[in-house]
């Protein structure tokens, strides 16, 4: 039920998600993990709260927590808010079993003031919006093979396999290869309908946190592949700071046009290949 979906590795090759709800109510989310820097750098494109629990906080370039203060980032962390809001659930064992939903975040927000509009103004005032097209008709999809996206080399099993249903026009999530990745809830297959992979220098932060904190390039500019209708778009990804909007472009220089439905932005380390 999320609008757009950013992944990259947390910790070990195991990759984590941001997930953005604006325009669909999800039930129950789970389980919520803590923060990680990059996805600061992503959340501040949309001034968005930013609900978690707990972070990385070891000193450093990686300190997560100091920087939701720093860059007064809305912050919704479980250990601030609690029960209600948040949950521990049954389903798993700590910390893969803290659960919330879309409602109790949106409740919890207003009453900490982080509303749609304040003093006038509402929150996409100045807001760039990606642009989008209608889908391409069914004669005119592509025939794309399964696009395998491996986040580390050295842990296959977190590796990603889109597979593309040109009748509906999504992308399907495989994971491990051939393992359909379903939500418990629905029992539907994980899908969107634009992968975008972008490609990072990926780093270790040094901050003598055991397992190690990394860092992405999430600010200046490279290369991207982008996956709709059945076709792929070769160009690159821009954001001049941590606050700007990520611009996508093809090779053209032009802004590619996204369709309508779920956005699926992968991050993996530049050296890395997709095979697709």
């Amino acid at each position: 039920r999320a609008d757009i979906i950013y992944e990259a590795v947390a910790e070990g090759g195991i990759t984590r998600y941001l997930t953005l709800y604006l325009c669909q109510d999800a039930g129950d989310i789970a389980p919520v993990r803590s923060a990680r820097t990059y996805f600061i750098d992503w959340l501040s494109e949309y001034n968005a709260p930013y609900a978690h629990v707990g972070g990385a906080n070891t000193p450093g370039p990686a300190n997560a927590l100091g920087q939701i203060v720093d860059y007064d980032i809305m912050d919704m962390d479980q250990f601030g808010l609690g029960f209600p809001t948040y949950w521990r659930g049954t389903d798993k064992l700590a910390p893969h079993n803290v659960h919330t939903t879309t409602k109790k975040l949106w409740d919890a927000a207003e009453k900490r003031g982080f509303k749609v509009e304040v003093d006038g103004a509402r929150w996409d005032s100045n807001f760039k919006i990606w642009p989008f097209k209608d889908d391409a008709a069914i004669d005119a999809r592509g025939d794309q093979k399964p696009i395998t996206v491996p986040f580390w080399t050295s842990q296959p099993d977190y590796t990603v396999t889109w597979k593309y249903d040109k009748n509906t026009n999504l992308y399907q999530r495989f994971q491990p290869q051939d393992t359909a990745q379903v939500d418990p809830l629905t029992s539907e297959t994980l899908s969107a309908k634009n992968i975008i992979i972008q490609f990072e220098v990926e780093r270790d932060a040094n901050d003598g946190y055991e397992g190690g904190h990394l860092l992405y390039t999430t600010k200046g500019t490279g290369d991207a592949l982008f996956f709709q209708d059945g076709k792929v778009t070769k160009g690159k990804w821009v954001k001049k700071d941590r606050t700007s909007r990520t611009s996508y472009i093809d090779a053209a220089g032009k802004e590619v046009k996204l369709n309508r439905g779920l956005i699926w932005i992968e991050t993996i380390p530049a050296e890395n290949k997709v095979d697709y």
